[in-house]
């Protein structure tokens, strides 16, 4: 055989190798693939640098689809004021019964303010799934420490002189006090202190800052709206236009209260002592402030004493913030009681929270229900 023949190979005809009629498909290599991924991120990089944004990551966009929901969610403390409101409607027109007035009408207060207020707390309370043990953390009913002693006293400081100077400047303005009277007269005395003190003092705050202001808060309002919630419902439910805004300035003042202590029992003790000194001191300030001579005096003095305790309570607030601030930073996983410390949520403004609480049919329920009362019973 010549040489050549060696190396070169023979020619063979088309359509005779069987391995070339085969049809071979281009199979993508990953570094293709990962190719048009980098160039699709670059894109979309390009695209957010352009528009002056950021490319959002899948956690914020989860913790905003979790907000988002949490605020759909957040008319469940409403429709409980609803409820409750009815009951009262219900309950006012059974105490005017000619049978329950014979009775002892104190007692059959006590055990309305149970009904109408407990029981719908409880009802809550298993809707939304909590066990009895972790209910009662869920709900902050748990005791406060030691050291915030002086924020409460001056917690309810603020609140006594607050209320007393906006029932003065009604007056002033308006020319009434607001109807709020106590008939001492009752022979049983221990009957008149549980139904004007004890009772309303435990009852009103367990469904408002244990159940409605935790409710809010937990569903993503955040505190600042659960203050404002939950004040201005506990200032319907008292069902009085004269004394509304005092209500509504008591219901803040105990939003907070809550907020900084994370305890139940520390509004318990500021609404039980504020009604017990209402209870000797309101007939007195109605009748001084009738008279013309001691009446701006009178509110001239209030207004001192409170702007002092507003002071003292104000000192012992920036004193608890410094404090939670500085164990919040030197927690490397900050704690239960040091986060959620933020009066706004993140991705949640202040116009989201109000439209939120505010702006929503069951809380039209609660204008209607409360204006349908103001009519009927007045």
């Amino acid at each position: 055989m010549h040489p050549d023949d060696r190396r070169t190979p023979p020619k063979r005809e088309a359509g005779s190798d069987p391995a070339a009629k085969r049809v071979v498909r281009p199979v993508p290599s990953s570094h293709g693939r990962s190719a048009d991924i980098s160039s699709a991120r670059g894109k979309r990089a390009v695209t957010s640098a352009r528009s002056g944004g950021s490319v959002p990551s899948s956690a914020a966009s989860t913790r905003t689809r979790k907000t988002t929901t949490k605020l759909n969610k957040c008319h469940g403390p409403v429709i409980l004021i609803c409820i409750v409101m009815i009951l009262f409607i219900l309950a006012q027109i059974l105490l005017k019964t000619p049978s329950l007035n014979k009775q002892n009408p104190y007692i059959a207060v006590v055990v309305v303010q149970f009904l109408v207020f407990i029981l719908p707390c409880a009802f809550m309370s298993s809707f939304v799934n909590h066990k009895m043990d972790s209910g009662l953390s869920y709900y902050n009913l748990r005791l406060f420490s030691p050291r915030l002693l002086g924020f409460i006293f001056s917690a309810l400081a603020v609140m006594l002189f607050g209320s007393m100077v906006i029932k003065y400047l009604g007056y002033l303005i308006f020319g009434a006090v607001g109807d709020s009277t106590v008939v001492y007269e009752h022979d049983n005395l221990f009957a008149l202190i549980a139904a004007t003190v004890l009772v309303p003092a435990v009852t009103e705050e367990i469904l408002f800052r244990g159940v409605v202001f935790t409710e809010y808060e937990k569903r993503g309002v955040g505190p600042l709206g659960a203050i404002l919630g939950s004040a201005v419902l506990f200032a319907f439910i008292h069902f009085d236009m004269g004394d509304f805004a005092s209500y509504l300035f008591a219901g803040i003042v105990l939003a907070v209260v809550i907020h900084v202590t994370r305890s139940l029992i520390a509004p318990i003790i500021i609404h039980l002592l504020n009604n017990t000194i209402c209870l000797f001191t309101d007939t007195f300030l109605k009748r001084v402030s009738k008279e013309s001579i001691s009446t701006f005096f009178v509110f001239f003095l209030l207004t001192v004493i409170f702007l002092v305790s507003l002071f003292l309570f104000i000192e012992n607030l920036e004193w608890i913030c410094s404090n939670k601030a500085d164990k919040r930073s030197g927690e490397e996983t900050p704690s239960t009681e040091t986060q959620n410390y933020r009066l706004i949520p993140h991705n949640t403004g202040v116009k989201t929270i109000l439209s939120s609480v505010f702006l929503t049919p069951a809380f039209i329920i609660v204008i209607i229900l409360y204006t349908v009362n103001m009519i009927a019973f007045k």
